[in-house]
């Protein structure tokens, strides 16, 4: 390869690293802000410009892959507690050498020449309009593929979904709908819709006005068949989903919004599998 294209390897390794920390993400069930993984992907990206060096001693590629695995960790997810991060780490750097490995056959086993890997960086040789108009067709087939498979997507199962703010902690039994793809514009948060009269113990009798103090208060444009409006959500410091047929429970990363008085907290199933 004689040519290497500055704007095409950080496009290509601003991908990869954000799909790799989105991974590490599903996998730790660690939340993930589209903010905080789009400037993980962009430190990791800049490491891709040691491909443009002669080729390193291998302890010296490893030792960068670590403080990269580290920086993108530390700029991705909120840090908790040391154990946390270690395993966030570890986690991180497993999937990029398994994708790393991947890749070296691939470019072991074809003589196509379109893929370079060296120095922790990897190249292919395509145009960044390529790149985008491959991105967006996945993107495509992605959607249609989760369109299809929540259409027929139905469950008789019965939930219980548990949300703490400090060390209150109120419960209301779930609803499966996939009718609900309220989503945060900002931080592409999904919205569970609770009952007013199941957050009476956090917002009291006035939940209007006592939801403003909770923490990323704003409010949400929605629609329905009936008309539309502003919904009142917030963020819980911690949000269950707790299976009663199974009992499985399972932490999820998504946002309160504030509904009516009624009998169930209303979630889109798709957040189980996400």
């Amino acid at each position: 390869m004689n040519t290497i294209y500055i704007d095409v390897l950080l496009a290509v390794n601003f991908y990869v690293n954000y799909f790799l920390i989105l991974g590490t993400s599903k996998i730790t069930h660690l939340p993930l802000s589209v903010r905080r993984g789009i400037l993980s992907a962009l430190a990791g990206s800049l490491f891709s410009l040691l491909i443009l060096l002669p080729p390193l001693m291998p302890i010296l590629t490893l030792a960068i892959r670590c403080i990269s695995a580290v920086v993108m960790v530390f700029i991705a997810f909120p840090f908790k507690s040391f154990r946390c991060f270690l395993s966030s780490v570890c986690c991180f750097f497993c999937i990029s050498m398994l994708f790393a490995g991947f890749m070296l056959a691939v470019q072991t086993n074809t003589k196509s020449g379109l893929i370079f890997y060296s120095n922790n960086g990897l190249y292919l040789q395509i145009s960044l309009l390529s790149l985008v108009l491959c991105t967006l067709v996945s993107y495509i087939f992605i959607k249609i593929f989760s369109f299809i498979k929540m259409k027929f997507h139905h469950s008789d199962m019965r939930f219980r979904i548990f949300i703490r703010v400090g060390v209150h902690t109120v419960v209301q039994d779930g609803l499966a709908d996939t009718g609900n793809n309220l989503t945060d514009g900002f931080s592409g948060r999904p919205v569970i819709i609770f009952g007013s009269n199941a957050l009476v113990e956090l917002l009291g009798e006035s939940p209007e006005q006592e939801v403003k103090k909770m923490r990323g208060y704003h409010l949400l444009p929605y629609s329905t068949v009936s008309g539309g409006g502003l919904l009142s959500v917030f963020r819980a410091d911690e949000v269950i989903i707790q299976n009663e047929t199974t009992g499985d429970r399972r932490r999820i990363d998504t946002l309160i919004g504030v509904g009516p008085e009624q009998d169930f907290a209303i979630f889109n199933p798709h957040i189980l599998s996400s």
